[in-house]
């Protein structure tokens, strides 16, 4: 079996993100990835947007209390990581999604349905967000045009 860092090394210079539908595990790095990999992209597709702005202003207040004491291989803030790397994948149905748009930004989301969960929101899901309070703008970019861009596919 390759070692993580090297499985890492393979998929950053494959060009195309890494996709995590995950509950957590103690077998993969929590920190410091991104450091190590600064090319590397992450879709998180589990459990919706809605936790976004919440989990982003607790580690920046982390960081605004300890920099990067508790973990001293970061060199940027939490939010730099994020912005610079991730996207988080929505739901279209999210009552909580106009506020991840205002508190986050449209750039760091994308759509999925979850299907073929229980709770999967095919096909309605589509008609969802075209629903949603957002401007069309956001919507394009939520639809297609931030996964197009991350998976190279504009």
């Amino acid at each position: 079996m390759l070692p993580v860092q090297a499985v890492d090394l393979a998929i950053e210079g494959s060009g195309k993100p890494v996709c995590l539908h995950d509950s957590g595990s103690p077998y993969w790095p929590s920190f410091g990835v991104i450091e190590r990999f600064p090319e590397l992209r992450i879709v998180h597709v589990e459990a919706d947007a809605g936790w976004l702005p919440y989990w982003l202003q607790r580690m920046e207040q982390h960081w605004g209390f300890s920099g990067n004491a508790e973990h001293p291989q970061l060199k940027r803030s939490p939010a730099e990581y994020f912005k610079s790397s991730f996207l988080v994948a929505c739901r279209a149905d999210e009552r909580t999604l106009p506020s991840v748009v205002e508190l986050v930004g449209d750039s760091y989301l994308t759509f999925n349905t979850d299907d073929p969960q229980p709770d999967g929101a095919w096909p309605a899901g589509l008609a969802d967000l075209e629903h949603q309070p957002l401007s069309e703008e956001s919507i394009r970019r939520i639809f297609r045009d931030n996964a197009a861009h991350l998976f190279d596919a504009a």
